[in-house]
Parts: C-alpha cells; sequence; structure tokens
C-alpha cells in the first residue's frame, strides 16, 4: 500500500503540474482570443468521451516506447480540458479588460499581461482545477491498468483492484495470492481514499472561491 500510495502521489503531483502549465495559459488564450471554431472546438473537448481516447492514446504510447514508464500515465493525465474549460469561462467573463488595456497602454507585453496581472487574479480558478486534476488522476483506474504491466508501479487504485482480487470472499480462487481478508480490503481502501478527504478539508475556501468565480460579470 505504501508504494502505491507513493506511485499515486508522483503521478498525481507530476500531471497536476503540467496541468497547470498547460489548462492556465491555454484557458487564458481561448478567451482573449476570437478566431473561427473556438466553441466548437470547446464543445467537442468537452463532450469527448474519455474511454474513446484510451486505444488511441496506449497506440501513441506505444509507438515513442513509453509503455511501462512512468510518462505514459503523467503524460496523458497533464492534458485536462475541462480544466481549459474552466479557466475560460473565468477569464472570458472576469477579466476586466479595461485593466488589460491600461496595462497595454503601459508597455506591458503579452506575456507580462498574463504572468502580472492575469495569473494573480486568477488564483481562485487555478485552485479549483488544482483539486479537480488532482482529484481526477488520483481516482483514475483504466488507462494505468493498460499501460503499467508491474505491480512495483501500479497507482493505488490498481493496487486496490489486485487486492479484491485476491479476496477469498470476492474471489473464490484466490487461495494462492495474497489472501487478503475483507477488514484488511476496507481497511485499505480507507486509506486510499483519505489524502483526497484532507485536501478536500483544507481547500474548501479555495473550492467555493473558484466556483464562484466567473459566475458574476461587471
Amino acid at each position: 500500500m505504501t508504494r502505491w500510495l507513493a506511485n499515486s502521489a508522483v503521478y498525481s503531483g507530476g500531471s497536476l503540474i503540467l496541468t497547470l502549465a498547460v489548462s492556465v495559459p491555454a484557458g487564458y488564450a481561448l478567451a482573449l482570443t476570437k478566431f473561427r471554431g473556438r466553441k466548437t472546438l470547446l464543445v467537442i473537448t468537452m463532450i469527448m468521451p474519455q474511454a474513446t481516447l484510451v486505444l488511441p492514446i496506449f497506440l501513441e504510447l506505444n509507438r515513442f516506447h513509453l509503455i511501462g514508464t512512468i510518462w505514459s500515465v503523467i503524460l496523458p493525465f497533464s492534458f485536462y480540458p475541462f480544466g481549459v474549460y474552466l479557466v475560460y469561462i473565468y477569464f472570458g467573463s472576469s477579466l476586466p479588460r479595461d485593466l488589460l488595456s491600461a496595462a497595454h497602454i503601459d508597455g506591458c507585453t503579452e506575456w507580462q499581461l498574463f504572468a502580472r496581472i492575469a495569473l494573480p487574479l486568477a488564483k481562485p480558478v487555478v485552485g479549483l482545477v488544482a483539486f479537480f486534476s488532482f482529484v481526477g488522476n488520483w481516482n483514475n483506474f483504466f488507462l494505468p491498468y493498460l499501460v503499467l504491466p508491474n505491480s512495483e508501479q501500479f497507482p493505488v487504485q490498481v493496487g486496490l483492484n489486485q487486492l479484491l482480487t485476491s479476496t477469498p470472499s470476492f474471489n473464490p480462487v484466490a487461495g494462492a495470492g495474497l489472501n487478503v481478508t475483507i477488514p484488511e480490503l476496507a481497511l485499505a481502501i480507507i486509506v486510499a481514499i483519505l489524502p483526497v478527504l484532507v485536501l478536500f478539508v483544507f481547500s474548501q475556501r479555495t473550492l467555493v472561491a473558484g466556483m464562484l468565480a466567473g459566475s458574476s460579470k461587471e
């Protein structure tokens, strides 16, 4: 369990850093740049079922010989369309355009506008994206199950599946395996959800602020 929890922390943390590095600038660019098909692109990425992407992602990872490596989990998790959409909604409705115009007049470059003005104002929605991304990555099962062949590499959710198959009450032929009992399995499940629960408890204020971000337009 300790090994699986550490793996989940590495996968989720690494993906979270890349998610923020990609989603926040992408949402900002989509909000402030108008081009044909912008909203259509957002809708398509939002409604695309994740299960339909598993096979293309697997083939791409296999093409670059990443199957069985840490990057086979981190890279697919790092591109988070819902995070881009949340940032787009915030910047599109709550970022004062007069403030950007004034900064332009003062000589700010586009990067300075984003880094010094837009990004500090977007802390609530960045926190919201970070929370949803971390929880989604922590709970992801299907893709790691496909791309990680070694038990030492499993995240906790895939590890719990291994424990489940080794519990005789659920799998009668598990006698040759770990032979896990139901109380041990229940304890493992509780331990697996504790990080997300603790994160939720200590980030409620940020989550509420992020959910309200963009709800009003001045």
